[in-house]
């Protein structure tokens, strides 16, 4: 029990889950979710695996066990399971982006440039795409990219985490300035103070 909250133990309701054949894989997403929400991303995707391994995968199965064991710093068994499933898989946004955040959180390179050639930069949000460019070597398609995404700023809000992509995309390709001064027309100042703290930028100079 914690202060004031009943909690349940995790690793009894896995040890269930398990003797009853690990087939629920519904009910498996849960617990991984749960061990997530624990900050236990190693046992999440075990979980997931374990799902795998009873059910047929799934997009989204495959690509929250990338997610779970990148962040537990399993990066050799994320890559095994990305090369394992990428030909059936890429054209599946869920993958697919979970794809793309393995391969620029690792800088792969050769990965970021076989992305490009791949359906799965079809997949993913432009500011994703734009990301993937430049840090693929393709500059010409991060400037175009980046071009468009700043047209399409003018006419609509993005939500916070493409936001946040668009900024650093700017800031790599060093037009954070021309970025910021139209985002300025639609987002409060502290949203992108916050972007600038989170991308280690100094604050703008007063003019």
């Amino acid at each position: 029990r914690r202060e004031k909250d009943w909690y349940p133990s995790l690793s009894f309701i896995r040890a269930i889950w398990r003797d009853a054949g690990a087939r629920d894989s519904k009910f498996g997403a849960t617990l991984a979710d749960a061990y997530s929400f624990e900050d236990e991303e190693s046992s999440a995707a075990d979980v997931l695996r374990e799902i795998m391994e009873t059910s047929a995968p799934s997009p989204t199965i495959v690509a929250r066990c990338i997610l779970m064991l990148d962040i537990a710093k399993r990066s050799d068994e994320s890559e095994a399971l990305i090369q394992q499933y990428k030909q059936a898989f890429a054209s599946e946004p869920d993958f697919a982006v979970a794809w793309v955040r393995h391969a620029l959180r690792l800088k792969d390179r050769e990965g970021l440039v076989e992305i490009t050639k791949s359906p799965a930069i079809e997949k993913v949000r432009p500011s994703m795409a734009g990301l993937v460019y430049f840090n693929a070597g393709m500059m010409q398609q991060a400037i175009a990219t980046a071009d468009t995404l700043l047209k399409e700023l003018r006419q609509r809000e993005v939500p916070r985490r493409e936001l946040d992509e668009i900024g650093r995309l700017f800031n790599q390709i060093d037009r954070w300035e021309e970025f910021e001064k139209v985002a300025k027309e639609t987002y409060p100042s502290e949203v992108l103070a916050d972007l600038r703290e989170r991308l280690s930028l100094r604050p703008a100079r007063r003019r």
